[in-house]
């Protein structure tokens, strides 16, 4: 690993298949900026990363750690409108198969193997 012009990172990465072993190989260039954790173990996102991703305070982010690094990866929480949206859309379908509510509960059973 080394450095290429200012501001660029080049990694090669390796990634394996575990059912054929097969192997990818890519060299990547991404911008690296050096950042420090603190005593808590927190971190500050750069501002221009923050910014390109369109963070805000509260914003939501899994976290993972896979072969040597901390992934980070913005999440969206749904909002009531995108709840609504997917609950019609379920209702919908229940209705052209023929379910009822009162049959909501057996099914849960069913499904859930009780």
């Amino acid at each position: 690993m080394g450095f290429r012009g200012r501001g660029f990172f080049w990694a090669e990465l390796a990634f394996a298949s575990q059912r054929g072993k097969i192997f990818l190989q890519e060299i990547i260039a991404m911008p690296v900026q050096v950042i420090t954790m603190s005593t808590k173990g927190q971190i500050v996102i750069p501002n221009d990363m923050r910014e390109s991703l369109c963070l805000e305070p509260g914003s939501k982010l899994a976290a993972f750690c896979e072969d040597g690094f901390i992934v980070l990866k913005p999440i969206a929480i749904p909002i009531e409108e995108d709840f609504r949206f997917s609950l019609d859309k379920a209702q919908k379908w229940a209705k052209s198969v023929g379910y009822k509510e009162s049959d909501i509960k057996g099914l849960v059973k069913e499904t859930r193997g009780k």
